[in-house]
């Protein structure tokens, strides 16, 4: 075997090495973004879930508030008189 084919041989076996830490460097980059893909998808899917929650407990504070407004209507205004008055003497002083 001639140098030159030596030499061919150590460009074959180096390219094949390169060859063979490029692909196990794709193979975990690919489980890696994977992963993080897969924490991207369960931290969306927790988010919708509260806002689903937060959702619901305005809905049901809104129906309570409706509720008591329609039971008892004069002292709704008169709560609502007694918070406009306030805000306007607090808002005039400034």
């Amino acid at each position: 075997m001639s140098n030159a084919d030596k030499a061919a041989d150590a460009v074959n076996d180096s390219l094949q090495g390169a060859k063979t830490v490029l692909e196990s460097t794709a193979r975990e980059a690919n489980r890696t973004l994977d992963s993080a893909r897969a924490g991207v998808a369960n931290s969306v899917e927790r988010a919708q879930k509260g806002v689903r929650a937060v959702r619901q407990q305005v809905r049901e504070v809104n129906e309570s508030s409706l509720d008591y407004i329609r039971q008892n209507p004069w002292r709704a205004v008169g709560i609502s008189a007694g918070v406009g008055l306030l805000l306007g003497i607090i808002l005039g002083r400034r």
